[in-house]
């Protein structure tokens, strides 16, 4: 039997709903959750170097050939959708926007502080997915992590950043956090919802995979800006 939570926290549970095919499939409105994808297949991925010119406090690198390929990402592709799968969503899934989002170490870093509050897609419907696969040394202190707020694909829909005045205080800081459990290297999440890196002060760079899941027949998202591409630096 299937327990229906509260409409307010679909965050705990998401709730379901019955499409026109009659198949039971999870709603992925305001998800977040956190899962395992094996280290055999983490293993083969050849993490970006950011060179040292890059000194921010995190940037996002575009995917390549060399450091995932194209059937390396199938496999993972594959691997997220079975893991997904496990939780009810199914259905038709097009995966987008794969990138890599690096954190310099703490030598190179011109200034130390988290990311900015943002969300990934403005649209105000759901049927966006974030996934982010954390590497490196995730147990250990300093690597930071991602603060994200739980409903906050509620507030503010169609803004990706540059929110009002007094927007974290009177709003954000009334969501509850999510939980990141950095033991767990896969975290999926509602595209909308709003969080930001926490700071980075390894003396390594840090390392995610990231790419999108559309859902349906939606509108994919667009490409991200400031995207460093790091074969055209070589030119």
């Amino acid at each position: 039997m299937v327990t229906r939570p509260t409409r307010w926290h679909p965050w705990r549970r998401p709730h379901y709903y019955r499409q026109r095919n009659s198949k039971m499939k999870l709603n992925v409105d305001g998800l977040f959750f956190q899962t395992t994808i094996s280290d055999s297949i983490t293993n083969k991925l050849q993490t970006p170097l950011l060179p040292p010119q890059f000194r921010g406090i995190r940037h996002l690198i575009k995917n390549n050939e060399t450091f995932a390929s194209k059937e390396l990402m199938r496999v993972i592709h594959a691997a997220v959708k079975a893991e997904l799968g496990k939780v009810g969503i199914t259905g038709l899934m097009k995966f987008s926007n794969e990138e890599w989002i690096v954190a310099p170490p703490l030598r190179n870093q011109r200034v130390r502080s988290s990311g900015i509050i943002h969300r990934d897609v403005p649209y105000k419907s759901s049927g966006y997915l974030t996934v982010i696969i954390l590497l490196g040394k995730t147990s250990e202190p300093g690597y930071g992590s991602i603060h994200l707020w739980q409903n906050s694909h509620l507030l503010e829909s169609g803004r990706t950043s540059h929110y009002p005045k007094n927007f974290k205080r009177n709003h954000l800081d009334k969501c509850d956090p999510a939980t990141i459990d950095l033991k767990k290297n896969l975290i999926i999440f509602d595209s909308r919802l709003i969080h930001q890196s926490l700071p980075h002060s390894q003396d390594v760079q840090r390392n995610a995979l990231s790419f999108y899941i559309t859902i349906g027949n939606r509108q994919m998202p667009s490409p991200s800006i400031n995207l460093i591409d790091l074969e055209s630096l070589k030119r």
